[in-house]
């Protein structure tokens, strides 16, 4: 009588690697950081950067300042941008939609109005 036992056992070994390297793979090449420019005069406070499942708090950025964040998305998203600008104005604007399999970069710049421009590259990261 045959035993397969040994092929039930390199198969999950192998899977098991293949679920590892997928993680690394997505870890590593799935990120997508994020430049925030003050380009305005005044300094922008409360300054929060998010995405589904993962919020980023940045320090006050002073004018012509430039801070970059490096988001993971683990499930798709967009990219949410809080702050407050130097008159006290509270803004809050979304944009650029992040997958699991997506990476690149993203940019945005923060005029004297408080109205953020953003550029981006967004690639899938798969093989």
């Amino acid at each position: 009588m045959k035993t397969y036992k040994p092929l039930i056992a390199i198969g999950l070994v192998l899977g098991l690697i293949a679920l590892v390297i997928n993680l690394l793979w997505v870890n590593i090449f799935c990120s997508v950081p994020v430049a925030i420019t003050n380009q305005g005069t005044g300094r922008i406070t409360n300054l929060v950067l998010g995405i589904r499942g993962d919020t980023k708090t940045l320090p006050d950025l002073m004018p012509g300042e430039t801070r970059t964040v490096t988001l993971e998305p683990k499930t798709e998203t967009q990219i949410d941008l809080a702050f407050v600008d130097s008159s006290g104005g509270a803004h809050k604007e979304s944009a650029l939609y992040l997958g699991r399999h997506l990476g690149g970069r993203a940019n945005v710049v923060i005029d004297s109005a408080g109205k953020g421009t953003w550029t981006h590259t967004v690639k899938t990261c798969l093989f």
